[in-house]
């Protein structure tokens, strides 16, 4: 069996005759269909252990990685939402003021 870590990789950035040459990490995959992305790799892109990622194949057969924007959500109650609409409102006075301006 060929040890993935006997081995580097090289990839030709633009034209083959461009000289462009690139250093590539090589990761096995494993029985269960996991890769580990070497630590060099995560540090630079500022990626944590258990981070999220959107998986992206490409029509020739390449894998994309990129770090999942997560947000957290609110659900708001009805009371919440009446909060929201009382501060909503528009005074009297200030919807005077808008009208003024609008005609």
């Amino acid at each position: 069996m060929v040890d993935a870590k006997d081995y580097g990789c090289v990839s030709v950035s633009g034209k083959p005759d461009s000289g462009i040459v690139k250093a590539m990490d090589v990761v096995k995959l494993g029985k269960k269909g996991q890769i580990s992305i070497p630590k060099k790799i995560i540090d630079r892109l500022g990626i944590e252990g258990e981070s999220l990622l959107l998986v992206e194949t490409t029509e020739d057969g390449a894998l994309i990685l990129r770090p999942a924007g997560v947000y957290p959500i609110e659900i708001y109650s009805d009371e919440r939402l009446e909060e929201f609409a009382a501060a909503d409102e528009m005074s009297p006075e200030m919807a005077k003021r808008l009208e003024q301006k609008l005609s």
